[in-house]
């Protein structure tokens, strides 16, 4: 929506095949961090990062900001949820350790390359974030009218 590029949306089931679709020229290119792998190999190219700066591992690869595209910005993050009903104290404890383990050293450097960077938030931020990214895709979502089934 933000480059006003007419493109067809293909699914595929999982990275994996969506990488091997892009390594046979079934597709044209895929937004995905795992096809990184790829690409370090020497057998595919990677054109910019969408993000809004210049990822940790791939200091040469320009984000989509730097590329004329400062609308074009995908956070990676995947989060550790409870059911609503969860109680505090056990919600706390959970990410308390969650954070512990995020925090650590290590972590960063386990997960860059598969794209993600630990934020070890708290339960407050994480409900933030989480807010934003569903005001932010909202459109996004209306626009492609995907539905839920």
């Amino acid at each position: 929506m933000e480059t006003n590029i007419k493109v067809v949306h293909v699914p595929y089931k999982g990275s994996a095949m969506s990488s091997l679709a892009l390594l046979g020229g079934e597709t044209d290119y895929i937004f995905d961090a795992t096809a990184m792998t790829y690409v370090h190999a020497g057998k595919l190219r990677v054109l910019a990062v969408a993000y809004t700066k210049r990822w940790p591992t791939e200091p040469d690869v320009p984000s989509m900001t730097e590329a004329g595209y400062p609308g074009v910005s995908v956070e990676p993050f995947f989060a550790l949820v409870a059911p609503a009903n969860t109680p505090v104290s056990i919600r706390q404890k959970l990410n308390d350790a969650a954070r512990i383990i995020g925090k650590r050293p290590d972590a960063a450097t386990k997960l860059a390359p598969i794209g993600v960077i630990p934020m070890a938030l708290t339960l407050k931020e994480t409900a933030g974030f989480l807010l934003y990214q569903s005001t932010k895709w909202a459109p996004v979502v209306k626009a492609s009218g995907a539905q839920v089934d």
